[in-house]
């Protein structure tokens, strides 16, 4: 599926794109309006670190959006399979996949996030269960997850954990 907008490509993510991803992880980290946001150490928390730490593993599956004129990358969307004993925060199974997802702040509501979810959930339609991924429920772009079929199944700290069955 191409993306609605002709300006912007959708690529999958390879290796080289292991520093973006960390930038996107950071981006992904829900800030909210009054609140400052954490630094960037926080990166470096096996937590974190986990969700863009030696990317090319087994389902290890993601997709940048860029500008088909300059390459300039607009955001990211990934996923990986966790392990139970090492979950990420939306774990739900072991073969589900869970999401990650950002959008460069200043070309945020451009639809640029549903264009890459959108890929994503087809992409893996044919290939998982389902899959999942933690929101923190402040967070706007929970509409869109709803929007997109994700349903809560659960919370871990302050966010919710939601999952996509196919």
């Amino acid at each position: 599926m191409q993306p609605k907008n002709a300006s912007i490509r959708l690529r999958k993510i390879t290796a080289a794109d292991q520093y973006f991803i960390k930038d996107m992880v950071y981006l992904a980290i829900y800030v909210a309006p009054e609140e400052q946001a954490p630094d960037r150490s926080i990166l470096e928390h096996p937590d974190i670190k986990k969700y863009y730490s030696g990317w090319g593993k087994a389902h290890d599956i993601g997709f940048i959006a860029e500008e088909k004129a300059s390459g300039l990358k607009l955001g990211a969307i990934w996923m990986r399979c966790y392990e139970r004993d090492n979950p990420g925060w939306g774990f739900v199974d072991e073969r589900i996949p869970e999401i990650s997802i950002a959008v460069k702040s200043d070309v945020r509501n451009q639809g640029i996030g549903m264009m890459l979810l959108d890929h994503l959930i087809n992409y893996a339609a044919s290939r998982y269960p389902g899959v999942s991924l933690s929101v923190d429920p402040r967070n706007p772009a929970m509409h869109l997850y709803q929007r997109f079929g994700f349903e809560n199944c659960g919370e871990v700290g302050s966010s919710i954990t939601m999952v996509r069955y196919f």
